[in-house]
């Protein structure tokens, strides 16, 4: 049954660490893929959009998942919804939280990246 709310597509969530090797220049990169799910595309609402220009940010995308309280801000995705199967997100903000059904559920405020990781 959960399947069926979110199906506007699925996104890969990866870890971002260090990758260098012992003793060289720290060089970030992707560490693993920390979960996939199945996500709803949410509208993005003048507030939230007004709060995130206070924080010099910019939101391409908001997207609903089931809630994963391990997610973290900074964690790096990848969005198949048959468009953009290309482009990669940084999670700029995680809000958890409860819906009018009890149902518990995770919002993803979601940058576009100009320079991309390499996933494998």
């Amino acid at each position: 049954m959960k399947q069926q709310l979110f199906n506007n597509g699925k996104i890969k969530i990866y870890q971002v660490s260090e990758v260098s090797e012992p003793g060289g220049m720290p060089v970030e990169g992707i560490y693993e893929l920390f979960a996939h799910f199945n996500f709803e595309e949410r509208k993005i609402g003048i507030t939230r959009r007004h709060m995130a220009m206070q924080d010099n940010q910019k939101i391409d995308r908001l997207i609903r998942i089931w809630q994963d309280r391990y997610i973290e801000v900074d964690f790096i995705c990848t969005i198949n919804d048959g468009f953009n199967a290309d482009a990669q997100y940084r999670i700029a903000k995680v809000d958890h939280f409860r819906n009018d059904d009890g149902l518990k559920l995770t919002d993803l405020t979601l940058e576009r990246l100009d320079d991309f990781y390499d996933i494998e």
